[in-house]
């Protein structure tokens, strides 16, 4: 089976993965809407990084998945959006945990410096997965598997933390 029939193959992975993601940006949005006045706070500086963490790992997520599904793609059309997708990602977390450790010292801003290290990972092995799907590289695409499961289970995680966070400050 050539590489182009083998993503195919992944189809309803990504679309799977692409529809977990997207409903998640939503209860997302839905969580910070409900709590609105928190987030308004002069003091919830840790908020905002902590959400824009979490909703950044749910969007890569579903750029991923989408760019998937897009039919009929080489391996370089899909290889180069991936790479550059890792590069703006990596970019934009680096520059985030860089803010966030920048704000005088307080335990909860190292906590959230800390969350920006698995996505972080995730993204920088999704850089090597796109460069193996330019080469077609088949071990690329069961690479992608733990990076989708590591960001989702991320911002999973830090969506709840976000919400019991949000709760004990109201």
């Amino acid at each position: 089976m050539d590489f182009p029939e083998l993503i195919k193959e992944w189809e309803t992975f990504y679309l799977m993965v692409g529809t977990a993601a997207a409903t998640l940006i939503g209860l997302l949005f839905v969580a910070v809407s409900i709590n609105i006045d928190s987030f308004h706070r002069k003091a919830s500086t840790d908020l905002h990084h902590f959400a824009a963490l979490t909703f950044n790992c749910f969007f890569y997520t579903l750029l991923m998945a989408i760019l998937f599904l897009v039919p009929k793609l080489s391996t370089l059309e899909l290889g180069i959006p991936l790479l550059l997708l890792s590069l703006l990602g990596l970019t934009n977390m680096l520059i985030q945990k860089n803010r966030v450790q920048k704000i005088p010292s307080k335990r909860q801003h190292r906590q959230i410096a800390n969350r920006f290290n698995v996505p972080i990972a995730c993204l920088a092995g999704l850089l090597i997965a796109s460069i193996g799907t330019m080469f077609q590289i088949t071990l690329s695409l069961y690479g992608m598997i733990p990076v989708i499961i590591f960001l989702l289970a991320s911002a999973s995680q830090n969506a709840w933390a976000l919400l019991v966070q949000v709760e004990s400050k109201a």
